[in-house]
């Protein structure tokens, strides 16, 4: 009886054992389950981002008070025919019922004409001041096209700077210089710039910020104070002497600056001269044949000192062109006396000038003769090559 009453007890007691065991287990999927819950009711719905607003283009017609020498026809399909009458033709759209929204800065329409458009202009009538000359820019000539075309141009600095776009404002378009030209004009519209205009836009506003930067470098140079100098420059028969003076430390050069480099913008001089005296007078001296021909070219040509760098010639002083009363002339021509004060500048070798000189009365002229004007780049008939500055000049 004892023994049964032992097994029993063990049967019941592992019986019980399995039970706890298996409700611990119960117990702990189900506090996993719970904890998931939290965590899950925790996280943040995932974010949808907000649809991209679409600017609407703004549509107008050729429907303005004003207009001159062109007929206007518009047809229920808000089609525009136009029939110019002289060679001035012009039209006003409607006024703005709003404000047009500062994104719509590119005007597009579609055209046809046989004939094209020799120079579209654009009036921007403001709605106080009405139109002003002022407040115009020319688009450009529009191609001929007897199938529909688009064209289109960019307004935002013109919307900028003219203020324009406000309700009440509207815009005058002039057709070219034709007298008898017929023109068919749909979807006349302002509307948001493409990615390619948009590039376009930021070419020409970095290209705007680099012609100040680089203006603004010319008033710093013509302002500037420098320690070294170019004192004197003289041409000679055969010879150029340029005088100065350099001090600091580093490698100087004299550096040659002939008409076609700007030296604003470049970085590395190529024609050098090794300097090794504080004050120095250099003379350079011919080794062309055609020394007359170098001796007109080197009196254009500018000198300045340089401190040389690894990737880029820092400009230590002002640049010097040749002393106009130390250029040795090959010829002396005495002075002709007056016969009066009275005389003309600027005067142009024109045959139907002559008879206005002779009643005139004046006695003496000055004719303006520009050296570079008989040198060029690209060959011409007649022209002479001549390799210098490491470069064919053609005169």
């Amino acid at each position: 009886m004892r023994k049964l009453r032992v097994f029993y007890t063990r049967k019941l007691g592992r019986f019980v054992g399995r039970c706890v065991g298996l409700l611990g287990v119960l117990f702990l999927i189900v506090n996993l389950i719970s904890c998931q819950d939290d965590f899950q009711e925790n996280v943040e719905p995932p974010v949808t981002p907000p649809e991209e607003t679409v600017t609407p283009p703004v549509y107008m017609l050729l429907n303005g008070k004003y207009k001159s020498g062109v007929n206007l026809t518009l047809h229920e399909d808000s089609t525009c025919t136009i029939e110019t009458t002289d060679g001035d033709p012009w039209a006003t759209t409607g006024v703005f019922a709003e404000d047009v929204p500062e994104e719509c800065n590119v005007l597009e329409f579609e055209y046809q004409t046989t004939l094209g458009m020799s120079n579209l202009e654009l009036f921007f009538m403001d709605v106080e001041t009405g139109i002003d000359p002022a407040h115009s820019m020319s688009a450009g000539q529009v191609p001929a096209s007897e199938e529909w075309a688009s064209f289109s141009v960019r307004l935002k600095e013109y919307r900028k700077n003219f203020n324009w776009g406000k309700k009440g404002d509207n815009l005058r378009m002039d057709f070219g210089t034709d007298p008898n030209n017929t023109i068919q004009m749909r979807n006349i519209r302002l509307r948001v710039m493409n990615d390619e205009e948009k590039k376009e836009e930021e070419e020409e506003k970095n290209e705007a910020l680099n012609k100040e930067k680089y203006e603004q470098g010319i008033k710093d140079y013509l302002s500037k104070e420098y320690a070294c100098h170019i004192t004197d420059v003289t041409v000679g028969e055969t010879s150029v002497t340029i005088q100065g003076d350099y001090t600091g430390e580093g490698t100087f050069f004299l550096g040659e600056i002939p008409p076609f480099v700007d030296m604003f913008k470049t970085e590395k001089i190529e024609f050098k001269i090794p300097l090794s005296e504080n004050s120095f007078s250099y003379t350079v001296r011919s080794l062309c044949l055609l020394w007359e021909i170098l001796n007109m070219i080197v009196v254009l040509s500018k000198w300045a000192v340089f401190k040389e760098g690894a990737d880029v010639d820092e400009l230590v002083s002002h640049a010097r062109y040749a002393n106009v009363d130390a250029i040795h002339a090959k010829q002396s021509v005495e002075a002709v006396p007056l016969k009066s004060k009275k005389g003309l500048g600027g005067l142009i070798n024109h045959g139907l000038l002559t008879h206005d000189l002779d009643e005139l009365g004046i006695s003496s002229a000055t004719i303006n003769i520009p050296i570079s004007n008989f040198m060029h780049l690209s060959e011409q008939p007649g022209d002479i090559p001549i390799y210098i500055w490491r470069k064919n000049i053609l005169f």
